[in-house]
């Protein structure tokens, strides 16, 4: 009987330490603190460049830049500032961000892909910026919100190309003053890009094109992939 309940004893406490061990891995697991809050990339109206970025308590972030490309590395270390903000050039027509961090939580890189924008006296009918200024940010939620103007008379509509799979902002003719600010949210979903292009109709002038459909679409810049 005295053998019985020490056995009952012992496994009682095997159990009960087990489930501590738990508690606490779970815990752990539960508030690892991503080192990255947000970052906002944008570009303003006279076609500068900058990354905003929210960091982590006790984390630091510094830049390398080679061959157009720019990885954030960050890092456990102490910052005087948890918000550093970088200007960064536009190269062969894309600005491509990667990030590297210590701990197992990744975060998805981002390429844009743009043109140096047009100075007023060289604009003609046949290179408009439509897209003004733009701004995109990951969230703390992990949801990416895009702002952007656009130019006078433009009007957009928000859309999913399944054949392509991608987002798409269609640009449309109709009554609207310049600098107006439009917002969309998008989410990431894991092992897959995210893929957000401005689009406009524009007349096809092949004849075998045109004898199927008069206009096409047409990528206009910026265009933004999000990857893994």
């Amino acid at each position: 009987m005295k053998a019985l309940i020490n056995a009952t004893l012992t496994l009682l406490l095997c159990v009960g330490f087990v489930s501590c061990s738990n508690d606490d891995t779970t815990e752990i697991f539960e508030t690892e603190e991503a080192p990255l809050k947000s970052y906002t990339l944008s570009r303003s109206d006279d076609g500068s460049y900058s990354l905003n970025q929210s960091l982590s308590e006790g984390i630091t972030s510094n830049i390398v830049s080679t061959d157009g490309k720019n990885e954030i590395i960050l890092n456990e270390g102490y910052s005087e500032s948890q918000e550093v903000n970088t200007v960064l050039p536009l190269m062969n027509n894309e600005i491509k961000i990667d990030f590297i961090t210590e701990n197992s939580i990744k975060i998805p890189g981002i390429t844009i892909f743009d043109t140096e924008i047009n100075n007023a006296s060289s604009v003609s009918a046949k290179n408009i910026d439509y897209v003004q200024s733009y701004d995109i940010s990951l969230l703390e939620d992990g949801s990416y919100q895009l702002n952007f103007t656009l130019t006078k008379n433009i009007i957009p509509t928000f859309e999913y190309n399944e054949e392509l799979e991608r987002h798409q902002i269609r640009l449309n003719n109709g009554a609207a003053k310049k600098g107006i600010t439009y917002s969309q949210n998008y989410i990431k979903f894991e092992g897959q890009k995210l893929n957000i292009v401005f689009v406009r109709k524009q007349k096809v002038s092949s004849i075998s094109a045109k004898r199927a459909n008069d206009y096409a679409d047409t990528v206009e810049p910026p265009e933004f992939e999000i990857n893994d």
